[in-house]
């Protein structure tokens, strides 16, 4: 990770930003002393990825640090939302006797919006996403990090336009000669003992159910191995990048979603001797009652999230903008918004109700996440998905 000298990129916060009367972001809890952002950083990290990050830490009125990501052209607003939603999911869960006895939760972190294109989001020390794991861990080992993906070139020229059942073919032909269990292996070799191994593996398996079935009502997509971390010392999941909810993805016009959440064969095999078949599915069972049983509260959540004026405009494609990259709003977007986002409400009250998209029934609870894994672990769903997605993982 490269550095970067804050007196040189921004003289003014290094020097005039001590004292202060800002709160640190993230950190205000009624009831609780107020830290107040004492210093910044002199230095600041720069992440190799996509839209390259700023690593950037303050140092608390307490004496404490934090540290932050500074995201540049990418709107937070959404990811805020999200987590607002998973607070509300984290205390129904606290508050049921089944899943309270089980310290169900989902991993949260801190979202500071800053503008429509930039903002602060909470920093997850000890954390690593997926693709990094498993990439190390082929290297350590060298095998090609891209094995599957090379293995599938090597069958067909271009895998992406084959027909559906012949992608099925070269799909199971990848699977048969691979093996798929890097991500167990991850878990089992980085444990000091046999302890922490099954308490890493069962936090693992937990946290991936808690948030298949969350996912699926707020209709999460992208679930790459880039945007999904896991936390090396507690095995726990932590997803990232909440830019395509209420099944955009699915509905795409090119790779459309197939699944509704990630549960790849690397997945299945980091679980226990009974894969899916056990505390997973039992888990998913345990929370979707939770989920259906407080459909109100969810629904009341979810309809400020798609009214919202501030992010409206991710759910209509065809908006206008201005020179700076602002949406011009006008009168039939706002109908197409509303319209929109009353269809978005119908579809996740379905989802709360127990409705098959599938069979076009409405299932009970364990029927109904029977038939989403079902569909997660399809092989006519996962090899239509694209490469980036790493649906062989």
């Amino acid at each position: 990770m490269n550095t970067v000298r804050l007196e040189d990129a921004s003289p003014i916060l290094l020097h005039q930003a001590r004292n202060m009367e800002l709160v640190v972001p993230g950190t205000y809890d009624p009831g609780q002393p107020i830290i107040k952002i004492h210093s910044i950083n002199p230095s600041v990290g720069v992440i190799k990825s996509k839209i390259r990050p700023r690593k950037l830490s303050m140092i608390g009125s307490n004496g404490k640090t934090y540290t932050f990501l500074l995201k540049g052209n990418e709107d937070l607003r959404q990811d805020e939302r999200a987590m607002q939603l998973f607070g509300l999911v984290n205390s129904l869960l606290a508050h049921s006797q089944k899943t309270a006895q089980q310290n169900l939760s989902i991993q949260r972190y801190s979202v500071i919006p800053l503008s429509p294109h930039s903002g602060l989001s909470g920093w997850r020390p000890h954390s690593d996403t997926l693709h990094l794991l498993i990439k190390e861990h082929r290297e350590r080992n060298k095998v090609t990090p891209t094995l599957e993906t090379k293995l599938c070139q090597k069958f067909c020229f271009c895998y992406e336009k084959l027909p559906l059942m012949m992608k099925i073919e070269v799909f199971e032909e990848v699977l048969n000669i691979t093996t798929g269990e890097d991500l167990a292996l991850i878990l089992y070799q980085r444990s000091p003992s046999a302890e922490v191994w099954f308490e890493r593996r069962k936090n693992y398996i937990l946290s991936h159910a808690v948030m298949s079935m969350v996912g699926y009502i707020l209709g999460l997509g992208d679930r790459h191995p880039s945007n999904i971390m896991m936390d090396r010392k507690t095995g726990n999941l932590i997803h990232c990048d909440f830019g395509e909810c209420f099944d955009v993805s699915r509905d795409r016009e090119k790779y459309p979603e197939k699944v509704p959440f990630r549960l790849t064969r690397m997945m299945q095999k980091a679980m226990e001797v009974t894969g899916i078949h056990g505390t997973y599915t039992m888990t998913c069972n345990d929370v979707m009652e939770v989920l259906r049983n407080n459909e109100n509260s969810i629904l009341a959540v979810l309809e400020t999230f798609v009214y919202d004026p501030l992010i409206n405009w991710r759910l209509v494609e065809d908006y206008e903008v201005d020179g700076h990259g602002r949406q011009i709003q006008e009168r039939s977007n706002e109908t197409k918004i509303n319209k929109k986002a009353v269809e978005i409400l119908e579809k996740v009250k379905k989802k709360l109700t127990g409705f098959d998209d599938v069979t076009e029934k409405y299932l009970d609870v364990e029927n109904q996440v029977q038939s989403l894994i079902k569909q997660a672990t399809a092989t006519e769903n996962l090899c239509q998905l694209y490469m980036g997605w790493c649906p062989f993982w």
